[in-house]
């Protein structure tokens, strides 16, 4: 018997249904879900409704020998009036799509034996039935509109993506208003914050601050910004004519109209970060609070108030001769300014820093120089000194951060030098 000739006999069999029965009985009843032609894979729902049945059965690819059986008489209003019952007519069926495998498939739903609906699917899968320990998210930008970006989220109890953020883009961007700049492609993304051009020149993004390799979120901030720019034609905005101590440029990036610094912020993988004037403090602060709100990227974790943004253990030249070419450096990532009085810094041998005094400004930084000095502050960046020589062993070290209770509210591994 050929493979058409069970569907024949279905077919015929229906033709009977309908002649014995009154036709409502049959007619009033539909599939939802999935619909003809759709595309599916990993968990899903089937379901729909039926006017009138003891059971519902759902096939898959002509195989009557293993129907399965769906929920029914679940609450459906919306039917009320056309079945003229109660409404409870709903029906529903988890389905685990990634059991039928790779390709083309169809489905047929019966109500007391008698199919009412059959329809043509495909199912894609990764590779089996169910996949474990993988995790991952990206950004599907302008979507569903031009200024909103969505955030998916790999999710394994459902074997699928779910949106795990939306992230409102439609505020203004805030930056330089002169529409000159350098215009090239980036050719390689090095981290959340910083990028390497066509034309060979690395750019560092302006204003703010990502975690740094190995630390928390590195990775998905940097996932985050390939998203945004790499492959892509930027414009690059110098912030200052000179480059920083790493010779990289300190700029604001455009991708078309975007400004990327923002998108940074706004989507939670970055933080306001005030090393020189910051014309847009202010508007770039509210995108960070906006962000620290919603939970999103960093601030699932972070909690501040403030911020271990980087160790530098290895000075330039001799540690001994050059104790204040190591540092910590720490940011206020709060919403408010921060009284320093109490807050400490401690290293793996328990030699602890107190600081003394100080009211750092939101987004702005303190620096902690191990070598001895005048503690200073100039436009709203301090700066202390430890006094005690090298403190951070270069051979690996953790840097924790405490706040005036004792409490532990950040800390900072120090790698091995190669």
């Amino acid at each position: 018997m050929s493979t058409e000739a069970p569907r024949a006999l279905r077919r015929l069999g229906a033709i009977f249904a309908l002649l014995a029965f009154p036709l409502p009985c049959w007619a009033q009843a539909s599939l939802e879900n999935p619909q003809p032609g759709s595309f599916q894979s990993g968990i899903g729902l089937i379901s729909g409704w039926v006017c009138k049945a003891g059971s519902i059965e759902i096939i898959f690819d002509d195989d009557w020998s293993n129907p399965l059986l769906a929920a029914y008489g679940t609450p459906r209003g919306d039917t009320r009036d056309v079945c003229q019952n109660d409404g409870t007519n709903g029906f529903g069926l988890l389905m685990n799509w990634n059991l039928l495998g790779n390709g083309e498939h169809s489905v047929q739903a019966l109500a007391d034996g008698v199919e009412f609906a059959d329809v043509s699917i495909t199912v894609t899968t990764l590779g089996g039935e169910f996949l474990r320990d993988a995790s991952g998210e990206f950004v599907l930008e302008d979507f569903p509109e031009l200024g909103t970006d969505v955030v998916l989220r790999w999710q394994e109890e459902q074997q699928n993506f779910v949106i795990s953020q939306v992230i409102d883009l439609a505020a203004p961007v805030t930056g330089p208003t002169t529409p000159a700049g350098q215009t090239a492609r980036v050719s390689e993304v090095l981290d959340g914050d910083t990028v390497r051009l066509s034309t060979g020149q690395t750019v560092r993004y302006f204003g703010l601050n990502t975690p740094e390799d190995g630390q928390p979120f590195a990775e998905q901030a940097k996932r985050y910004n390939e998203q945004l720019v790499l492959g892509k034609q930027v414009r690059v905005v110098a912030a200052r004519p000179e480059p920083d101590g790493y010779q990289r440029r300190l700029a604001y990036v455009y991708v078309g109209d975007s400004l990327v610094n923002t998108r940074l912020i706004r989507a939670g993988w970055a933080h306001v970060f005030i090393l020189d004037p910051l014309d847009q403090a202010e508007d770039w602060l509210r995108l960070q609070r906006d962000a620290q709100a919603a939970g999103r990227g960093i601030w699932q974790a972070v909690e501040g108030p403030l911020k271990i943004t980087l160790v530098r253990a290895d000075a330039p030249g001799d540690d001994r001769v050059n104790p204040n070419g190591e540092y910590v450096r720490i940011c206020n990532v709060s919403p408010q300014p921060v009284e320093l009085t109490g807050f400490a810094v401690q290293d793996d041998q328990n030699h602890r820093y107190v600081f003394p005094s100080g009211r750092l400004r939101p987004g702005y930084t303190a620096l902690l120089s191990s070598g001895p000095g005048r503690n200073s502050v100039q436009d709203g960046l301090h700066r202390f000194h430890w006094g005690r020589g090298p403190v951070w062993n270069n051979s690996g070290d953790t840097a924790f951060l405490f706040d005036p209770r004792g409490r532990l509210i950040d800390s900072w591994t120090v790698r091995p030098r190669a």
